[in-house]
């Protein structure tokens, strides 16, 4: 069958396309208006899709409703069988975290509890919107992100903020009016026969047009080798899980200096409804993955991580009590780890509301103590240098209490 227009501009295509342009413009070294002199400080943002089930990750030991919520998914204190890796304050580590732990004994790691969207409610698609959207609830339609809105209220004649993701599509809070590129590393490279024919057809059918299509695959097609041979140099020595791919080429795109300053990553399977598990199980089987990841991403940044910092982000979090399959459904705070070489790690930030009823969300899960967007707003401006009077741009409404990130004030 001839190669047309139609047929190279046919889903599949258009997504090969895509990932080949996307990945090849995230691998690129800047341009000379979008560089600067000095290491680039970067953030990356782990988004955990699902809900993350924070009274898991972080234990609240101490608490006796916490465990008379959770007679079969609880995870026993430190000291007993399978227990909590002791923090501060009653709280412990899940034990199957113990990389992390590392980095928390080592101040590299922070702990917000009982952190969230304090409006999102309790449906994955309204809570993901406005979480990326930097707005307490999302009506009527699409908007920006924060990240986009940060990127548009750092730009200037000579210098324009770089923004990453990892995830084979755009998250939303990296639309906008600003660029944002698709960084998926060398899995998404072309690859066979096909592939180089699709190339070649392309590049003599498109030659010298004016359609936007052809001009993005024009560019895929001069970038394509480039990307090739600067992923081929830039290697990183740690090992991965498959759901950790989009860590290690943020690690990847750290080590290539290629001027980022805000990487997005995804790793799902946080929607335990059923056998979650408590020490062992599904989620002990996640977060064993997820600690592993973290830890060979900071193993893999070295001397970078001084000018990394790195946070989880998650929709909302679970509820206290465990359901009849042995999970947990949707709630409203979960936790935020924030690790970086400047955070002021080895400690808990922020403030726990408690698990007695009349503390609780509701009446039926750990209620918001700290707003995401405080994490996030002292980060931009202690971390990457955003202006506090720019804030109302990127989180329009929202006055945040400073939490302390950071030891020297940025």
């Amino acid at each position: 069958m001839a190669l047309t227009r139609e047929r190279l501009r046919s889903p599949e295509r258009r997504h090969f396309l895509r990932a080949t342009c996307g990945a090849a413009l995230a691998w690129l070294a800047p341009q000379p208006a979008l560089s600067r002199e000095g290491p680039s400080r970067v953030l990356v943002c782990v988004n955990l899709v699902g809900g993350l089930d924070g009274s898991s990750l972080l234990v609240p030991y101490r608490e006796d409703a916490y465990y008379r919520a959770r007679p079969r998914i609880a995870v026993p204190p430190p000291g007993k069988p399978d227990g909590a890796l002791p923090l501060v304050d009653g709280f412990g580590l899940h034990p199957k975290l113990e990389p992390l732990y590392q980095l928390y004994l080592a101040r590299e790691l922070a702990i917000v509890p009982a952190v969230g969207g304090a409006r999102f409610g309790r449906s994955h698609f309204a809570a993901r919107d406005a979480m990326h959207s930097g707005l307490d609830s999302v009506h009527g339609g699409t908007h920006d992100g924060w990240a986009n809105r940060y990127a548009r209220a750092r730009s200037d004649n000579d210098r324009a903020p770089r923004l990453f993701s990892t995830t084979p599509e755009l998250p939303m809070a990296l639309l906008g009016e600003a660029p944002a590129e698709m960084a998926a590393g060398d899995r998404d490279l072309p690859r066979g026969e096909d592939d180089a024919a699709y190339l070649d057809a392309l590049q003599r059918l498109y030659e010298g047009s004016a359609d936007p299509f052809a001009r993005s695959a024009s560019r895929a097609l001069h970038l394509a080798e480039e990307l090739r041979e600067k992923a081929r140099r830039v290697r990183v020595g740690q090992r991965y899980s498959s759901a950790g791919r989009g860590l290690r080429d943020a690690a990847r795109l750290i080590a290539a200096n290629v001027g980022a300053e805000v990487i997005w990553v995804e790793i799902g399977g946080f929607d335990t409804h059923r056998s979650q598990g408590g020490s062992h199980g599904l989620l002990a089987n996640i977060l064993a993955r997820l600690g592993q990841d973290l830890f060979a991403f900071r193993q893999d940044v070295k001397g970078a991580f001084a000018d990394v910092t790195l946070v989880t982000l998650t929709e909302f979090g679970r509820t206290l009590a465990e359901t009849g399959a042995g999970g947990t459904d949707h709630g409203a705070a979960s936790c935020m780890l924030v690790m970086g070489g400047r955070v002021r790690g080895g400690r808990l930030v922020g403030s726990w509301p408690g698990l007695d009823r009349a503390s609780l969300h509701e009446g039926r899960e750990l209620a918001v103590a700290t707003d995401y967007r405080a994490v996030l707003s002292e980060v931009l401006e202690l971390h990457l240098g955003l202006d506090p009077s720019a804030r109302r741009v990127v989180f329009p409404g929202f006055a945040p209490e400073p939490l302390g990130l950071y030891a020297d004030g940025g």
